[in-house]
């Protein structure tokens, strides 16, 4: 019996085959499409001639996946798509990085760099995989990075185990001209040393394959599938994918079902925009997708939610390893989350081989630490991986499990809150073995440390030390063993200016101006008690007095033309208590 075809066409393939079959003459003899031609079992070099005879540019043949990756003239797709030994025709999609460089901590981390000479991000130990490393470090086990390739020279990464690479770009895998790759890389395996920064599984092994140029332009699919193929060849057990597009492929997915079938481990990330679609090859059933959160485990808003994020990481601010500048910057991006898990998964797994990579998925899912609401969630899926956790599950750890950071929330004031004056901010803050302390914040100065939380943690703030307008506040809890957490609100600081006391005496004001052509001086005051003398040009001699209870004089000089002339009145019988000196000009 003749199995029945199946021919999957995605829009651009559906229009392209409208134009052939409607209106030829609307398809120019130069326009091609990049596809993937799926071919029957046994028929691999029959398509193959039908592709050549049809023009074909071939890129990739993969023989398990029964499938050829063609450039096609689109006037060729219809007959190919007919053809009894094609089984199906697929877009080759794209693949592109997932990451916005650098993020706004990075003042802040290169601070702490030039401090510390070695700083461990905030990331390491929010995975837990200090608490690991008594036990394992990542040796015995290899992570294949697909990227932009890495900067094998970098101070932190120079010592870094790499026994090799690939690249699909024509520059050497061992260089990275965009920085993508070597960031991912850092926060995978930098080495433990006295500078710059220290991976999640430090001694793990790295394979690289170099899927995007120095510009770090897109990518397809079947150079992606290629890149993973390559990753198996090259001994890997995870592969770590900071890349994702928003379409999906058959074949692809296939061969990522294929090496999750002979063991490897597939972490993808999420993506990032900030919507509830799904991202590839993250979002196969195969692959781990990983959401992004900050440093107080709040997902970040660019990060996609969906039914498929299975686990976060720490994605805001991450610091790790750059091949340019300061050789060190923080990023931001679900690709920033991925080489957390993706290292965490090869930490784990190095303290027993002989785990399966389900094995491994397993642990990561149940040991997560929850966040959001109870249960797997599509903001955080299972929850912040945590490496000891994971290997205590498995029966690999060699201490007690370890309490969990802790939490704390502001209870005051709320966010979008106006204050004023002297407000006393107030927090919540508990954890499983105790809280030690809690420090206050406002847009990044410390206000206080409140290391008694018997009656509630605050701290009082003098708004009016604090400019007018909008202000972060920020609580952050430090448990028994150091583990810390935080949270912050955005407030508007709004406090009135104090007006300028009145002037103390008599005030006098006045204009220039003219009656009949003859300059004149209208004048006025305030302050006065009782009547007053008007003097001019320094005399002695009043021009006038001026009852009390009048506080106008308007002096007729009687002259005409440009004259300056100055004037002060004084209280009768009080010279003491005179005005200013008020100087007019005609």
């Amino acid at each position: 019996m003749t199995r029945e075809r199946r021919i999957w066409l995605t829009a651009t393939l559906v229009l392209a085959l409208l134009l052939v079959s409607a209106v030829p003459a609307l398809s120019a003899p130069g326009d091609t499409a990049r596809v993937w031609v799926q071919y029957r079992p046994g028929q691999q070099v029959a398509v193959q001639r039908t592709l050549e005879q049809a023009g074909g540019q071939f890129h990739y043949t993969f023989p398990q996946l029964e499938a050829h990756v063609v450039t096609l003239p689109v006037v060729a797709l219809r007959g190919v798509a007919n053809n009894p030994n094609v089984v199906a025709v697929e877009d080759d999609v794209p693949r592109e990085l997932l990451a916005d460089a650098p993020a706004e901590a990075y003042t802040q981390a290169l601070a702490a760099l030039a401090a510390n000479g070695q700083t461990r991000p905030y990331g390491i130990d929010s995975v837990q995989a200090p608490l690991v490393w008594p036990t394992t470090t990542g040796e015995g086990r290899t992570v294949c990075v697909v990227d932009t390739g890495l900067h094998r020279n970098h101070e932190d990464l120079k010592d870094a185990d790499v026994p090799g690479g690939y690249s699909q770009v024509g520059t050497p895998w061992s260089t990275d001209g965009h920085g993508h790759g070597t960031h991912v890389a850092g926060t995978i395996a930098a080495t433990d040393n006295t500078i710059g920064v220290v991976g999640v599984a430090p001694d793990v092994s790295l394979y690289i394959v170099k899927v995007f140029n120095d510009n770090g332009q897109w990518t397809l699919s079947s150079d992606l599938v290629d890149a993973i193929y390559r990753c198996r060849d090259g001994g890997a057990n995870v592969i770590s994918m900071s890349l994702g597009g928003s379409r999906s492929n058959s074949r692809e997915r296939n061969a990522f079902d294929q090496l999750y079938a002979q063991g490897i481990l597939h972490v993808a990330a999420a993506g990032n925009a900030g919507n509830s679609a799904y991202s590839y090859p993250a979002s196969y059933n195969a692959v781990i997708s990983v959401a992004a959160v900050n440093q107080s485990n709040v997902v970040a808003s660019f990060s996609q939610k969906n039914n498929q994020v299975e686990l976060a990481a720490p994605g805001v601010g991450v610091l790790s390893t750059v091949p340019y500048g300061t050789l060190y910057e923080a990023w931001s991006g679900t690709s920033m989350a991925t080489p957390h898990v993706s290292a965490v998964a090869a930490l784990v797994w190095s303290a027993n081989p002989a785990w399966t990579n389900g094995q491994i998925r397993e642990a990561l899912q149940v040991s997560a630490f929850d966040l959001g609401p109870t249960g797997r969630d599509n903001s955080y899926g299972y929850g912040l991986v945590q490496a000891f956790a994971a290997l205590d599950y498995l029966g690999g750890g060699e201490q007690p499990l370890p309490d969990n950071p802790p939490s704390v929330t502001i209870t005051f004031p709320a966010n979008g809150d106006i204050v004023s004056s002297t407000v006393t901010v107030t927090a919540n803050a508990s954890d499983d073995n105790g809280v030690d302390q809690v420090e206050f914040f406002v847009n990044g100065t410390s206000i206080g440390v409140d290391t008694n939380g018997s009656n509630g943690w605050s701290a009082v703030w003098d708004t009016t030390a604090t400019a007018n307008g909008s202000a972060t506040v920020r609580a952050t809890a430090t448990d028994t063993i150091g583990q810390t957490a935080s949270n912050e609100v955005s407030v508007t600081v709004s406090n009135e200016s104090t007006p300028e006391p009145p002037p103390e005496g008599i005030v006098l004001t006045g204009t220039a101006t003219k009656v009949k052509g003859f300059n004149a001086a209208q004048l006025s005051w305030s302050g006065a008690s009782g009547a007053v003398n008007v003097f001019r040009d320094g005399s002695t001699v009043p021009l006038a007095t001026v009852p009390a209870g009048t506080t106008t004089y308007t002096d007729s000089i009687g002259t005409r033309g440009p004259a300056t002339h100055a004037y002060q009145v004084c209280e009768v019988g009080d010279s003491s208590n005179c005005s200013n000196v008020l100087t007019l000009s005609f």
